[in-house]
């Protein structure tokens, strides 16, 4: 039993000095957060031309891209987490909120839905703006500053 325990206390000690070195050496570069925004930016533009081409291929695409945009890696996500706090469930709920929308909004391209999608593009923006009023300013100045 006591070398389980000791086996034990040196495992945690062995993922706490990988974690803390893993950290090290990601705090001073960007946060992948940001390289996802950015594609995601990205993605809304490529809706917004897509409807104006009427491209709906162009705007599933990019919408179901949004839905199902990449996560942060596991240390990345521990910063941010640890940073938000408790604000987590309300990050969460707006993240489900984006994703959800985004889902809607390429299956009503996939229908040729032109009455929905406009409502929906606008709703995704919302969702997006909803997000940004609440964590952006505190993030840049955390993360990026």
């Amino acid at each position: 039993m006591r070398k389980l325990l000791v086996a034990s206390r040196v495992g945690l000690i062995m993922l706490s000095l990988v974690a803390n070195l893993a950290y090290a050496e990601t705090a001073e570069e960007p946060l992948m957060l940001r390289k996802i925004m950015q594609a995601m930016q990205s993605n809304i533009q490529q809706i917004e031309q897509g409807i104006a081409k009427q491209d709906w291929d162009l705007v599933s695409q990019n919408a179901l891209a949004i839905a199902d945009h990449p996560a942060p890696g596991l240390f990345e996500k521990l910063r941010i987490f640890a940073y938000i706090n408790t604000d987590l469930g309300e990050f969460k709920k707006l993240d489900k909120k984006t994703h959800e929308t985004a889902k809607i909004l390429g299956e009503m391209a996939l229908k040729d839905d032109k009455s929905t999608v406009g409502a929906v593009v606008s709703e995704l923006k919302g969702s997006c703006e909803q997000c940004h009023q609440v964590f952006r300013q505190e993030f840049q100045a955390n993360f990026y500053d």
